[in-house]
């Protein structure tokens, strides 16, 4: 009980939080990318977590943007009052649901940016 009420602590406090310039080494990246997503993961274990699939996602969408060359910004759904500047090549963002409240806020203020929506959510029965 103790421990996830704890983790409830850690997940409230990486709600509003934007990590910017996230890099798999210490590369120089000529291309920049903005994820609107979930940030939890990033403090609740600085490394993949497995408690649900979105805390591992948000690792592996980075990654994969590093392995392409782009240097990533992450948003988390929960932040109010973000404005990203104009300087993004793609947006990538949480477009359904409550989550993704936000999506065309951010897409419409990086107009230059390639923009990709996730709409992800529980099977439909």
């Amino acid at each position: 009980m103790i421990l996830i009420f704890i983790k409830r602590i850690k997940e409230y406090l990486a709600r509003g939080k934007v990590f910017v310039g996230l890099t798999s080494e210490h590369h120089s990246y000529p291309k920049k990318a903005l994820l609107y997503y979930k940030t939890g993961g990033f403090l609740i274990s600085g490394k993949f977590n497995y408690n649900h699939t979105n805390e591992w996602e948000v690792f592996k969408i980075v990654e994969i943007l590093n392995s392409l060359g782009y240097s990533v910004d992450v948003v988390d759904r929960g932040v109010l009052n973000f404005s990203p500047s104009d300087n993004y090549d793609m947006f990538i963002g949480l477009a359904a649901g409550d989550s993704g409240k936000f999506f065309l806020k951010y897409a419409n203020l990086v107009p230059n940016a390639v923009k990709i929506a996730l709409c992800a959510g529980p099977e439909p029965s």
